[in-house]
């Protein structure tokens, strides 16, 4: 479910949460960032919003606040990543592993 946060002062909303990419082990979100300070709306952070085709709703005190994240001039789509922590080496049963990056986790790889 989308939500409404603040992106650097601005009004955003988290499209998706943070997912695994598959090829490289960082996580990724994406985020629709309109050019509108955030503090006009800093009572909606944290509220779902509901989308029909590319117009957002979210609803506070029983009033709709719309929000038209097709309008390119005031919207525009951010991929946001941070890398994924690799997990530390350690030993099992006489034998030493360590982590790889695998179809987007982290999978144990012995190494005796």
């Amino acid at each position: 479910m989308a939500k409404v946060i603040e992106y650097e002062g601005k009004l955003a909303i988290e499209v998706t949460g943070w997912w695994p990419n598959r090829d490289r082990p960082v996580l990724e979100r994406l985020l629709e960032v309109s050019n509108v300070p955030f503090r006009d709306y800093d009572f909606l952070e944290g509220r779902d919003i509901e989308f029909m085709s590319n117009q957002g709703i979210c609803f506070y005190d029983g009033r709709p606040y719309r929000f038209d994240c097709d309008d390119r001039r005031t919207w525009h789509m951010l991929q946001e990543e941070h890398p994924s922590k690799r997990p530390r080496r350690g030993k099992k049963n006489g034998q030493h592993y360590d982590w790889k990056w695998v179809r987007g986790k982290w999978e144990r790889e012995w190494l005796d």
